[in-house]
């Protein structure tokens, strides 16, 4: 038998209200040890809520003279929890305004470039890229390559993505002509991919002095220093560390330079005696076979500094790319603008502009599983980190430790629900008092375990809006789910969007002599009581419950 429970319906210290729908579901998906943080999963809950719906004339209003039903106290009303502001610490994205968990902080956008932070120091809550030259938040998404490459340096460009090889970086082996010319050498200059150069060779012999050629690592480089005259070409001496050569006539287009001084055009652009100054982020003095010419970059190019065409993906503008004309290109309508990603154990897709706003990103919980190296959800497990905190890996397959359910009050009429062993699976009894049975289950709600209810459950409180009917603890942070009779979505209970619900997509059917299709939304919530709300029909009737475990 179910042990007694309290009728007491005052709220407790660290309760939260659930509403629940005409049909509810909850699908509660906690994580091991009752840490908090953002997308963890561990044993995942389901409350199914079923709205009875007659013709039945309400039974009388038991109260006394203080208005409170017969031997029941006050129920106060019950709010939602308050939604922290962008800049917040938390844990989970269901407690900030925004419905972005970031780095610990609510954030104004997911801020899944490697690139990107929500917690950089007083300006937390707004994702902004990292500055030029930092570490990436994830040290693998921008791993060094060789400069021979003209790939990744390692770093972040201040784009929010990764940092390549300048156009002009020197990058294939080249020969020192004497000491003084390099022949045959190779510089990094735009490709066909966006935003990636490659090494380039020049026939034309190119000049270092006043510097000296040297060969290093392989590859022939003009020095850029020097500690003594002979480090000079000739004629020119070395102060402070520079070679300077004040008999040295003025370069033509092309030459490298240090100042415009040292230009016949009067102009040195990107370190190169240019024909003008090319101060367009998407021009170039640099380019192999056009030295000394600014022309424009291509288009789909990166901007030869990163931040002249810094992204505007919240809002679509500037995408970090050249537009083959000397300036920023823009986000085209349906470009990908936030890519896909998996972090703390939930899964993105990519997000698209729409109407001049990226996404929002469809997601989903990776749990019993984690996160894979290549960005999705893994499906397989070789070691207990492969899978969700809290979850075991059996023979390649993670598996969720359950999570603790305590009915702490039961406030219906009726009879007090019955943990039903067998899963929730096509064909599992719906009622204690109606022979119904849950058909088309979802993969991601099919085998837990619930709790058996009666359909002709009222709430003895006649009439009161969105009153609380059960109070239910569990003991860590979960994902829960709602399954909604499709009869209360025109419209929608008000706590739906209150609460920061959101509608998964997912239904599942009754069978029986009341067929009906019930909608499943998601939302994320902490350990603590939850107080699961009635929904008052358009004909006033009644609500009860199943709740469902998932080992």
């Amino acid at each position: 038998m179910s042990r007694p429970v309290s009728r007491a319906p005052n709220r407790r210290p660290g309760e939260f209200p659930l509403g629940l729908g005409s049909l509810a579901a909850w699908h509660l998906h906690g994580s091991a040890g009752g840490g908090a943080s953002q997308g963890q999963a561990g044993t995942e809950l389901l409350l199914v809520v079923l709205l009875l719906v007659s013709c039945t004339v309400p039974a009388k209003d038991n109260r006394d003279a203080a208005g409170t039903p017969d031997g029941g106290a006050d129920t106060p009303e019950v709010s939602a929890p308050d939604l922290r502001e962008n800049g917040e610490v938390c844990s989970l994205a269901s407690q900030c305004r925004s419905g972005v968990c970031a780095e610990g902080r609510c954030c104004n956008t997911p801020c899944g470039f490697p690139c990107s932070s929500c917690a950089l120091d007083g300006q937390e809550g707004t994702c902004l890229p990292l500055p030029k030259g930092s570490q990436p938040r994830d040290k693998d998404a921008c791993s060094a390559e060789s400069a021979n490459t003209c790939g990744r340096t390692g770093l972040c460009n201040g784009n929010q993505g990764c940092d390549v090889f300048a156009v002009g970086t020197a990058c294939d082996d080249g020969m020192c002509a004497g000491t003084l010319d390099i022949t045959a050498r190779g510089t990094c200059q735009p490709s066909e991919i966006p935003g990636v150069n490659k090494c380039v060779r020049s026939s034309t012999p190119f000049s270092c002095a006043p510097y000296q050629c040297l060969t290093s690592s392989g590859i022939a480089q003009c020095a850029k220093s020097c500690f003594r005259d002979q480090d000079c070409s000739p004629g020119a001496t070395c102060t402070q560390g520079k070679c300077v050569d004040p008999n040295r006539a003025p370069q033509p287009l092309g030459n490298l330079c240090e100042d415009a001084t040292g230009c016949q055009s009067g102009v040195c652009a990107d370190g190169v005696c240019c024909e003008k100054a090319c101060d367009s982020p998407c021009s170039s003095c640099r380019l192999a076979g056009q030295e000394g010419r600014c022309v424009h970059l291509p288009a789909n190019q990166a901007p030869k500094t990163a931040q002249g065409c810094a992204v505007e993906a919240a809002t679509c503008g500037r995408n970090g790319l050249c537009d083959g004309a000397g300036q920023c290109a823009s986000f085209a309508p349906n470009a990908i603008c936030q890519v896909s990603r998996c972090e703390n154990g939930q899964q993105f897709e990519a997000a698209t502009c729409r109407n001049g706003i990226c996404g929002p990103a469809s997601f989903k919980a990776c749990a019993p599983y984690a996160c894979g190296d290549d960005g999705a959800c893994r499906s397989t497990c070789a070691v207990a980190a492969h899978c969700a905190p809290g979850a075991t890996c059996e023979q390649g397959v993670c598996k969720l430790a359950p999570v603790s359910v305590t009915l702490e009050e039961y406030l219906g009429k009726e009879m007090q629900p019955v943990v039903q062993s067998q899963g929730l699976v096509n064909g599992a009894r719906q009622n204690l008092d109606r022979n119904s049975n849950w058909d088309q289950v979802p993969a991601p709600l099919t085998g837990v375990t619930y709790l058996l209810t009666s359909r002709d459950d009222k709430d003895p409180r006649n009439g009161l809006e969105d009153a609380v009917i059960y109070r239910v603890r569990v003991d860590r942070p979960s994902i829960v789910y709602l399954l909604l009779d499709e009869r209360a979505r025109a419209p929608a209970p008000a706590w739906l969007a209150a609460d920061a619900w959101s509608d998964t997509g997912l239904t599942l059917r009754s069978t029986g002599a009341d067929p009906r299709t019930y909608h499943i939304y998601r939302r994320e919530v902490d350990a603590g009581v939850l107080g699961l709300k009635r929904v008052r029909s358009f004909q006033n009737n009644g609500t009860s419950y199943a709740f469902v475990a998932r080992p």
